[in-house]
C-alpha cells in the first residue's frame, strides 16, 4: 500500500458504505527515535536474540541486493522492535507470535487482546488445523488503554486474537529467555510443523535448522550465549 493511500485512510477514516475497509499495518519500521522497551528487558537474561544476531553467520549465496534485503528483514534483529497501526474495527484471528515472546505497549486509544480459556489450551489440536479460523469454546479478554503494556512470555504457546476498538498505534518487540531455551526451540519446531498457527513468516534460517537435538534438563543461568 502506497504511503499517500495510508495517509488518506487515516485522515478520512474507514467507511463500510464507501468501501473503505479499516487498515491493519503490522511490523512498521521506526523513523526517528524508537521508544524504550520495558526495563525488565535490560537484564542480560532476555538479550538472547541480540546475542544470536551478533553471532549469525550469513551462509546462503545471495544473488542480488533484493535477496540481501529480504534476508536481513527476516533476521532475528528485525523482530527486536516494531510498531503497529490499526483502524477501528480491525480484527486479527487467533495466532501465536514467531519466533518467541512478545511485548506490546498501546500509545493511544483502545485495543483488546483475546485469549482462549485454559480448557482450550489443554488441547490445541483444532487450532493446529484451523489457524486463525479457530473459535475456542470460551475466551478471556484484556483491554489495553493508552500507556498499558502487555508481555507474553518466552517459550510459551500463547494463541491470541486482537480487536481494535478505536484507531490505535502501538509499539512492541520480541525477546527470548536464556532460561527457557529448550521451550523456545520446541515452540519454534511446533510452529514450523503447524505454520497455520502464526501470521508471521518463519525465517528461512530458522526453518532450515529444525533438525536439532533439544538439550535435556534445565539450562543453567550461565549458559554461554
Amino acid at each position: 500500500m502506497a504511503a499517500d493511500e495510508v495517509i488518506n485512510r487515516i485522515k478520512y477514516g474507514n467507511s463500510l458504505s464507501d468501501r473503505r475497509l479499516p487498515i491493519n499495518l503490522l511490523s512498521l519500521k521506526f523513523f526517528g527515535q524508537a521508544p524504550d522497551a520495558p526495563s525488565i528487558f535490560n537484564n542480560p537474561r532476555y538479550c538472547l536474540i541480540q546475542a544470536i544476531n551478533s553471532r549469525l553467520e550469513v551462509k546462503p549465496t545471495l544473488r542480488n541486493m533484493a535477496e540481501m534485503r529480504s534476508y536481513l528483514a527476516e533476521a532475528p534483529k528485525a523482530s527486536l522492535l516494531f510498531s503497529l497501526f490499526a483502524q477501528r474495527g480491525c480484527f486479527t484471528g487467533f495466532h501465536v507470535d514467531s519466533p518467541d515472546g512478545t511485548w506490546v505497549r498501546n500509545l493511544c486509544d483502545l485495543k483488546v487482546w483475546i485469549f482462549p480459556s485454559r480448557e482450550d489450551l489443554a488441547d490445541m489440536t483444532e487450532f493446529e488445523a484451523q489457524g486463525d479460523e479457530w473459535i475456542p469454546k470460551s475466551v478471556r479478554a484484556i483491554v489495553l488503554k493508552t500507556g498499558d503494556t502487555l508481555i507474553m512470555p518466552s517459550g510459551e504457546k500463547i494463541p491470541h486474537a486482537v480487536l481494535t476498538v478505536e484507531d490505535s498505534y502501538m509499539v512492541g518487540g520480541m525477546f527470548m529467555d536464556k532460561l527457557r531455551i529448550s521451550d523456545s526451540i520446541e515452540k519454534l519446531l511446533w510452529i514450523a510443523t503447524h505454520p497455520v498457527v502464526t501470521n508471521d513468516r518463519i525465517p528461512p534460517h530458522a526453518a532450515a535448522n529444525t533438525r536439532m537435538e533439544i538439550p535435556s534438563g534445565n539450562i543453567p543461568p550461565e549458559y554461554p550465549f
